[in-house]
């Protein structure tokens, strides 16, 4: 009987574990808006993640995109983006990594709340800017 739990015990933990190592990397898991924090509102670009491929502010960009759990790799006729996840579950963020420049941070759409707004987001995004060059020497 002893031998009866522990083999149904040790099953039900390795199906949660699956389960839960698959939602990490199910591209589901980045589907929705991102929208690009630290721009002025004029200039704030928006993705979209969804099982048809990536939209840049409503349109299309790629049919598809590849996600290993930390970075989603979206190959344009323009050449390829990278962005790592960064943030936690309660403030998902997105940064671009490839290209580097201009320097771009997303939050997930419903998140904004959760990011610091800068009253001159200008001045931030140039010191972004500013800030990647002087560490390149």
């Amino acid at each position: 009987m002893l031998l009866i739990i522990m083999s149904i015990v040790t099953t039900l933990t390795a199906y949660y574990g699956y389960i839960v190592y698959r939602a990490q990397f199910e591209p589901s898991y980045v589907y929705g808006e991102w929208i690009e924090i630290g721009t002025p509102h004029y200039d704030t670009e928006r993705l979209m993640f969804d099982q048809y491929g990536v939209k840049r502010d409503n349109k299309r960009i790629a049919t598809g995109y590849d996600f290993d759990g930390k970075e989603i790799i979206v190959n344009t006729g323009r050449g390829r983006q990278i962005y790592r996840l960064t943030g936690n579950s309660d403030s998902p963020q997105l940064q671009r990594i490839h290209p580097r420049t201009p320097v771009q941070q997303f939050v997930k759409a419903g998140f904004e709340h959760t990011v610091e707004r800068s009253a001159d987001a200008v001045s931030t995004r140039r010191e972004a800017v500013s800030s990647h060059f002087r560490n390149q020497k």
